[in-house]
């Protein structure tokens, strides 16, 4: 698997801290910041050239949002599952929230002229949910590109991993044409990066 990496563009304010604890500081200027994969062990933050806490690649980052959800009797098929199809409104559903979370409401990002778009989602089903279980989603930004997102989610059920979505995420204008995003946005994701 190659290096792949994803331009952030202009950082917010802070500080970033660097494997040893010496601390970079991140200015509204920076515009060198890439969030690039290791392979499939690691990914890592390089802010103007500086290598910012490699961290392992996991499901469920430390960062990453949660969402919990209810199956309701409506959902499930003639065998008593939640039908395939209701686990893509899930997701869209923890997308939708994980977004709000990081201050990207959809209807403000339409308001400013901007559309998140699903391109392509790959899901795989390991187990099923029945009535009345209660489901944590959690979701996280596993990639940046110029003009996409790649998104990771899971369902659980407790500990139980019962279904798993990669998620290609593209950036549009109010008209539905690929555009690239404002300089702003892929830096209001970085809570769902980390």
């Amino acid at each position: 698997m190659g290096q792949q990496n994803g331009r952030l563009g202009p950082t917010r304010p802070g500080r970033a801290v660097k494997p040893g604890g010496q601390a970079v500081a991140l200015t509204a200027d920076d515009r060198d910041v890439f969030l690039g994969t290791g392979g499939r062990h690691g990914r890592r933050l390089v802010v103007n050239g500086h290598l910012i806490a490699p961290q392992p690649l996991r499901w469920q980052a430390a960062m990453a949002h949660s969402t919990t959800l209810d199956v309701r009797f409506s959902e499930l098929d003639p065998y008593g599952h939640v039908n395939h199809a209701v686990y893509v409104t899930y997701f869209e559903v923890a997308r939708t929230e994980a977004l709000a979370h990081c201050e990207l409401p959809l209807d403000e990002l339409a308001h400013k002229g901007y559309q998140f778009v699903v391109t392509n989602i790959a899901v795989r089903f390991r187990r099923a949910a029945t009535a009345g279980e209660r489901l944590t989603i959690t979701t996280e930004v596993a990639q940046v590109r110029r003009a996409s997102s790649i998104w990771r989610q899971q369902i659980t059920r407790g500990d139980e991993l019962l279904v798993t979505a990669e998620v290609i995420v593209g950036i549009t204008d109010r008209m539905g044409k690929p555009c690239k995003p404002p300089n702003w946005l892929f830096p209001a994701l970085q809570p769902l990066l980390d």
